[in-house]
């Protein structure tokens, strides 16, 4: 009645209208969850994804020809197989029905950012969430993450994020959500990206009774 075990496969298409290239892959993964004591829930899932792609990547060239044509680089089209680890773990502590306490980590397959296509997404932070004023769902959360390139030449962005959110019902199936927050690049070495920056969204979720708001 605590546990619970589950399996999955996954096929992976990513394709960049505006960039050459693009990249197959198919995964698959086990998961296992269970409930520790009557405030905690833990679950892992862990599996393996294989991913074909073709790609763009600088390659040097030749001292001799380089010297002739004054150019030391050029674009080359890149084919390559990558076997990427999957996993991700989640552990949630409810002390009471009013606030709850998350942690997550995972690394898994991405399509990218539009600089990096198809890439290994590393992440983890914490959540907090406080239900306790009628009709009003409040939670925060800190984020960071971590993302490299599978295909051509190598690139990476790290960032932390954190953010608050507010969700206010409008009828049983309703919801109004407001979220903003912060997002920093930490040593991205690409200068037309701010380093620092703040978004805010706004939206409407309906959730019926029957259909669970979030599918994995």
């Amino acid at each position: 009645r605590r546990q619970t075990i589950s399996a999955g496969y996954q096929f992976f298409m990513f394709n960049f209208t505006r960039n050459f290239g693009d990249s197959y892959g198919h995964g698959g993964f086990l998961g296992y969850s269970a409930q520790l004591g009557k405030r905690t829930q833990f679950s892992l899932q862990a599996g393996a994804t294989r991913l074909e792609s073709l790609g763009l990547r600088s390659t040097q060239v030749d001292p001799v020809i380089a010297a002739l044509i004054g150019i030391n680089t050029v674009q080359e089209v890149f084919y390559g197989i990558s076997i990427l680890p999957t996993g991700q773990a989640t552990l949630t502590y409810t002390p009471n029905r009013l606030h709850s306490f998350g942690a997550s980590a995972a690394v898994m397959a991405n399509p990218g950012n539009g600089v990096i296509n198809t890439s290994r997404n590393t992440s983890g932070g914490v959540t907090y969430t406080y239900s306790g004023i009628r009709n009003l769902g409040l939670s925060a959360n800190v984020f960071y993450m971590k993302m490299a390139s599978l295909v051509g030449d190598h690139q990476a962005f790290e960032s932390v994020q954190a953010a608050g959110n507010v969700s206010r019902r409008l009828n049983n199936q309703i919801f109004a959500t407001f979220s903003g927050g912060n997002r920093k690049f930490l040593g991205a070495g690409f200068s037309t990206f701010a380093r620092n920056s703040y978004f805010v969204s706004a939206g409407l979720t309906w959730n019926p009774n029957s259909i669970p708001i979030s599918i994995r």
